[in-house]
């Protein structure tokens, strides 16, 4: 007794839960508005519309599961109108009859601005015989969100009108079979697959944010439409052409924020498009990927080269990748026939092989022992440039003379170069580093006065036994160079370190002059670390490298402030004071701290000034009686602003720009060419009194007249100047 009383409870529930519409009038759902029964549809209603019933729904309402024609010779309809109406149904829509005899149809007729949604599965039945179809129809747009889309008994016939409208996906889905193979818009919020057999095409725009799976290799998506999103669009196509544009010949592609993954097992070819993220999957077996062997295959996002192969493999033919993205990129392990970085800063993550051209376009690629560049035979590197260059050890493999393109930051591009070794299998490594040659070891050398300060490179013979000859170089770009680093060729050497000390070094030849140049030792045989060294006695200090001074009037007296960016062993500093720039005498005198190869700054303030202009220097005095000099500064106590440059021809890349009594505060520095190229700009903060500041033209500044252009928050200011 108990458990009948049970089940007639649970019958009654159902009852109450369920509402069923069987009239053949029309209902009007609008916003405080009456329906069937004179209840407002509740989120927890079962909806069954029976009959030849019509609802007109013009408000926002909710219900759990919405079944529309249900019985013998049903035609049931469910219209959307008004503004912004609305039904969301929390699991399940049928349109159409579950199971039963013929003529148990229904239809779904949206508005523009009409949404439906469905959390979980819309179902479409229409029986073989039925006279009449199972319809939605989105002619005048709206909305169709569904979790997934399914075809019920019998469902041969149904129609879809996909008009202006829009249909969501939002569930993992197979799209069905011969009914819906054109859309207007589609959006892909979930892993979508087609069903066999099927191409659609789209006239408005399909937008893949989940993953977008084509259920056969041959599956077409064409249309005047356009592909889009920020998901995955899968590439399965391994018949006739099988590549993203003939699978997806729709007419625009968008992939500024897309995944294109070429994902099959059969053989593909990657085209040359401007991709934001490019994977390469599948196990490929004895099939190869063959990248566009014209054109460039750009990628701004991810590169995924993920495809496995027991005898396959990727065909690079004449290819070229370009990692171009405008933030920063990872380019994973891989080999490329051309490779291009540009725009931002790339790092390596993997073993990187080159086997043409490696081009350097405004970017750094930063490499590690581990994750290296390698350039294999024939390979050639170009672009190289103050803000382009390998940051990390680069690789050379074969018998070809090479200039490998290393720098640091803040330095840029500091060129080492090699002749061609004997052997095509040969390898050499080499780095920029910019930390100081002397903290290595002492000098052993005969004849050596001096190393480098500031920098060195390592050079490494990885494979072989050849002897080389071996490029060095200095530039205006350089900090290192920022003062009176190289002053003197014919002294200038390349040194050798052993390990333990600096204990060979050789010149054959120079090129440039004391602002930009190479040196070169022939007949090299022992190798790693090299550095610019000196047989004078008092050129070529390579310590101290002066950046700025200034001397600026100060309650109490004249303030002078000087700054270098690499100092070791230096004694000391002496301030010296001139009325004509040309008899100094000495005023004070400082010790230098810091003697560590790191950027040093002092400051001394003259309490006792003389009467007019008066012209400061800084005598940098090493610890071996090496001495060197700063840029000269004066002080005009009665505040007459000037702006000078010099020198004036330049020869080379380096020149002063000197002020006085001008205005404090940040300044912008721009040089131009006669065309009105801008080839260099930088800042510097001026705190008033006398500046000497140094400008590095670019090492490829050619002979011409250019222009120089100092600007503050307030005036601007050209200088005109030569360079021979």
């Amino acid at each position: 007794m108990k458990t009948w009383v049970a089940i007639l409870f649970i019958l009654l529930s159902q009852l109450v839960n369920a509402a069923i519409i069987t009239s053949a009038g029309t209902d009007n759902w609008g916003t405080g508005s009456t329906w069937v029964g004179g209840n407002v549809p509740a989120s927890g209603d079962d909806v069954v519309i029976t009959g030849t019933h019509i609802v007109t729904i013009n408000g926002v309402f909710t219900c759990n599961s919405l079944e529309i024609g249900q019985g013998a010779n049903s035609t049931a309809q469910i219209l959307f109108s008004g503004t912004n109406p609305q039904l969301t149904v929390t699991t399940y829509v049928n349109v159409g009859e579950t199971s039963g005899g013929n003529n148990r149809t229904g239809r779904l007729t949206f508005a523009s601005d009409a949404t439906l949604i469905c959390g979980t599965v819309l179902t479409l039945y229409q029986n073989i015989s039925g006279a009449i179809k199972c319809e939605i129809i989105m002619t005048a747009g709206g909305l169709l969100k569904t979790g997934s889309l399914a075809l019920g008994t019998g469902a041969t016939t149904p129609t879809w009108t996909p008009g202006s409208g829009t249909l969501e996906m939002t569930a993992t889905n197979t799209l069905p079979a011969t009914v819906f193979t054109s859309f207007n818009n589609l959006n892909i919020n979930s892993a979508t697959t087609t069903t066999s057999g099927v191409s659609f095409s789209v006239g408005g725009t399909i937008t893949v944010n989940g993953t977008f799976k084509p259920g056969a290799a041959a599956h077409v998506f064409s249309g005047a439409g356009t592909i889009t999103g920020s998901g995955t669009a899968q590439v399965t196509r391994t018949t006739a052409t099988a590549d993203f544009i003939t699978q997806y010949s729709i007419s625009n592609k968008t992939l500024t924020n897309l995944t294109v993954d070429y994902f099959a097992t059969g053989a593909q070819s990657v085209n040359a498009l401007n991709y934001f993220n490019l994977t390469i999957s599948g196990a490929r077996s004895t099939n190869s990927v063959t990248l566009a062997n014209s054109g460039t295959i750009r990628v701004s996002g991810t590169f995924t080269p993920s495809a496995s192969f027991s005898s396959g493999n990727y065909v690079l033919t004449s290819s070229t990748v370009n990692f171009n993205g405008s933030s920063a990129q990872n380019i994973p392990s891989f080999t490329f026939n051309n490779l291009t970085v540009s725009t931002s800063s790339k790092t390596a993550t993997g073993v990187i092989n080159v086997n043409g051209i490696f081009t350097l376009n405004s970017s750094v690629l930063t490499t590690t022992s581990t994750n290296l560049l390698i350039l294999n035979d024939n390979a050639t590197a170009t672009g190289a440039s103050y803000t382009a260059y390998v940051n990390g050890p680069v690789r050379k493999i074969g018998n070809d003379a090479f200039t490998f393109p290393v720098g640091k930051s803040g330095t840029g591009y500091m060129l080492i170069g090699i002749s061609a070794p004997s052997v095509v299998t040969d390898a050499y490594t080499a780095e920029y580093m910019r930390s100081p040659g002397t903290a290595l070891g002492s000098i052993t050398a005969a004849g050596l006065n001096f190393i480098s300060n500031c920098d060195y490179w390592n050079l490494d013979r990885t494979t072989g036994s050849s002897t080389l000859n071996v490029t060095l170089s200095w530039n205006g770009y350089s900090n290192c160079n920022a003062a009176a680093y190289v002053t003197d060729l014919t002294t200038l050497t390349i040194a050798h370190f052993n390990g333990t000390s600096w204990d060979t070094h050789g010149k054959n030849s120079t090129t440039g002059n004391v602002s930009s140049g190479t040196i070169t030792h022939n007949g090299v045989s022992v190798f790693s670390p090299f550095t610019l060294g000196s047989t004078g006695a008092t050129s070529n200090p390579l310590q101290v490298k002066f950046t700025s001074i200034t001397a600026s009037l100060q309650q109490g007296g004249v303030r002078v402030d000087w700054t270098n960016i690499a100092e070791t062993e230096i004694n000391h500093y002496e301030i010296e004071r001139s009325l004509n720039a040309i008899q100094f005498i000495r005023v004070s005198q400082q010790h230098a701290t810091v003697n560590n190869g790191n950027k040093a700054s002092y400051d001394w303030l003259d309490t006792s000034p003389l009467n007019g202009s008066v012209f400061y220097r800084i005598r940098a005095v090493g610890t071996d009686g090496n001495v060197n000099y700063s840029s000269t500064v004066k002080i005009d106590p009665e505040g007459h602003s000037t702006l000078t440059i010099y020198p004036n021809p330049v020869e080379g890349n380096r020149l002063v720009l000197k002020m006085s009594a001008s205005a404090k505060g940040k300044y912008q520095v721009q040089v131009y060419d006669m065309t009105g190229r801008n080839i260099h700009s930088q800042a510097f903060e001026y705190n008033g009194g006398s500046l000497s500041q140094v400008i590095n033209l670019p090492s490829n500044t050619k002979p011409g007249v250019y222009s120089l252009r100092i600007t503050d928050s307030n005036q601007s200011q050209v200088k005109t100047f030569i360079v021979k």
